[in-house]
């Protein structure tokens, strides 16, 4: 996470394809991050498998929540533990809700969400 003007801890997101940063974005507006195969998300990818629409990054009051499912592949700093997905439903740090998992993020919370 970085931090912006007003000291509130934001969202700052890298796509990456074929190994390199195609895209960064510092995410100033403090909502729900979505992504999908629709031009409203916040990031499209038109022609992909994924589904119209995914919110990966929840607004809950004032902190995010990592939404992800079984599908997704990625890494994530708990408590100074880097953990994977499997990691993280294993000790039941990520509660799965209907399809998907959420894990609550802190200000320190860092990793990578792999869609494929």
């Amino acid at each position: 996470m970085a931090t912006s003007v007003s000291g509130l801890k934001i969202l700052r997101i890298g796509v990456i394809q074929r190994g390199r940063v195609i895209e960064e974005r510092l995410i100033q507006k403090r909502e729900t991050v979505t992504v999908g195969t629709e031009a409203k998300n916040t990031l499209d990818f038109p022609g992909s498998e994924l589904p119209k629409s995914w919110g990966l990054f929840e607004l809950r009051g004032n902190s995010y929540v990592l939404v992800f499912s079984d599908a997704m592949k990625g890494r994530v700093t708990v408590d100074a533990e880097n953990l994977d997905f499997d990691g993280l439903k294993s000790k039941n740090l990520a509660k799965k809700q209907g399809v998907a998992y959420h894990l609550p993020l802190t200000d320190a919370s860092r990793g990578r969400v792999q869609i494929t």
